[in-house]
C-alpha cells in the first residue's frame, strides 16, 4: 500500500519555518553529500511529519553518514530529541561539528554500530544502509514496542519487501506499508517504508 503524507497545517507551517532558518543553508552547503536527491523543504516537511504521525521521541537515525535524514530532521524540527548512530570516526567528528555549528542541543551522536546500540526509541530511521533483509534484523531491535520504522527507499522498495517477506514475519512487524514524500516534483519523491514493531 502506498499513500501520500497529507500533514497538518500548524505542524508543516512549523517545520517550514525552521526549515528556511536552518536546514535549507545546511542542505545547500552540503549538497554533494546528499546523493543524487535534492533536499528542499517538501521533502523535509513531509518527512518530518511522517515521524511525527507514526510515533514521538526519541528518535534514532541509524547510519547517519553525512546527516541524512538525521541531521536534516533535527534542524527542520528542534522540538525533537534525535541519536544520529553512526560507526564512521571521521564522521561522527563531523557530525558533532555540525550538531555545535547549527545549535542542535537536542541532538546526540553515538559512535556504534546499530547492533551495540542498547537503548530503544520511538522511531528509528535509515537511509542508504542497506537491502531490507539485511536492514530489518539490524535496525528493528532499536524500536520500542509499538514504535515504528521509516526507512528511506528507492523506487525499487517494493521488489525489496517480496525478498524480505520472511524476515518480515519472522520480526512480526505490523502496518508495513509505503509513504511517498516529496510529492508534487518528481525528481524529489522519496519512498519511505513505515511499519510498527508490536507490543
Amino acid at each position: 500500500m502506498t499513500s501520500e503524507i497529507p500533514g497538518t497545517p500548524d505542524f508543516l507551517h512549523a517545520t517550514q519555518t525552521s526549515y528556511d532558518a536552518i536546514a535549507r543553508p545546511y542542505t545547500e552547503r552540503f549538497a554533494d553529500w546528499l546523493g543524487d536527491k535534492p533536499l528542499d523543504r517538501a521533502l523535509v516537511t513531509s518527512f518530518a511529519e511522517l515521524v511525527r504521525a507514526n510515533g514521538a521521541e526519541p528518535v534514532a537515525d541509524v547510519g547517519s553518514g553525512a546527516g541524512l535524514p538525521g541531521l536534516v530532521l533535527a534542524a527542520a524540527r528542534p522540538d525533537l530529541r534525535i541519536t544520529l548512530i553512526e560507526p564512521m570516526e571521521r564522521r561522527v567528528v563531523w557530525l558533532q561539528d555540525e550538531i555545535g555549528r547549527l545549535g542542535l542541543e537536542q541532538v546526540t551522536v553515538r559512535r556504534a554500530r546499530a547492533e551495540e546500540v542498547g537503548d530503544r526509541f520511538e522511531v528509528v530511521t535509515a537511509r542508504a544502509v542497506g537491502a531490507l533483509q539485511k536492514l530489518l534484523p539490524v535496525v528493528t531491535p532499536l524500536v520500542a514496542s509499538g514504535g515504528a520504522l521509516a526507512l528511506m527507499k528507492g523506487a525499487g522498495v517494493d521488489a525489496e519487501i517480496r525478498a524480505a517477506e520472511g524476515v518480515i514475519r519472522r520480526l512480526r512487524l505490523a502496518d508495513l506499508h509505503v509513504e511517498i514524500v516529496g510529492t508534487g516534483m518528481a525528481s524529489l519523491e522519496t519512498r519511505v517504508l513505515v511499519a510498527t514493531v508490536p507490543d
